[in-house]
């Protein structure tokens, strides 16, 4: 896997996850299928900045899932629902530990000494600060978000009665 480094990202299909890092120039670590980015960028930046790239901001996806969701804690963000973009944190967005996971890429997880490994599909995995328990939830919070979100589609033409 090869490492490049860039002032700005755009969260694309090919994210798998953001880390923070504490670096004097880089403030993410991002992995893709292929390779990892150093971006300049907190991740909150780069979600936020990802976000008014597809139509809204990280603030006004908050508030719109929260609403779904009935919290405003730890919202799965949709970054580009039409294009099956859905970010989770693994934590606060505020919490130096927070790791943003693409929800597609996740292909297991599992508890290991109180943190939790997550398996991705391209083979690779991560150790994430967070009990299995906690993950699961945000993991099928962001499900319940995805179902909800597509609802429209699945009832588009049809009579409810």
């Amino acid at each position: 896997m090869h490492t490049e480094t860039r002032e700005q990202y755009i969260i694309t299909r090919n994210t798998i996850a953001i880390i923070r890092l504490y670096d004097p120039i880089y403030q993410s670590r991002v992995l893709e299928a292929d390779k990892e980015i150093l971006v300049e960028q907190s991740p909150l930046s780069i979600i936020d900045h990802s976000c008014m790239q597809y139509g809204s901001s990280y603030e006004g996806r908050v508030h719109a899932i929260g609403r779904l969701l009935r919290t405003d804690k730890k919202v799965p963000i949709p970054v580009h629902p039409a294009h099956g973009v859905f970010m989770l944190p693994t934590s606060s967005p505020t919490n130096t530990h927070c790791v943003w996971l693409s929800f597609y890429h996740i292909q297991t997880y599992k508890e290991t000494k109180s943190r939790t490994q997550v398996g991705f599909y391209n083979g690779t995995a991560l150790f994430v600060e967070t009990s299995e328990r906690s993950f699961d939830q945000q993991y099928k919070r962001t499900g319940t978000v995805i179902a909800l979100l597509n609802n429209e589609h699945f009832f588009a033409g049809q009579s409810l009665s």
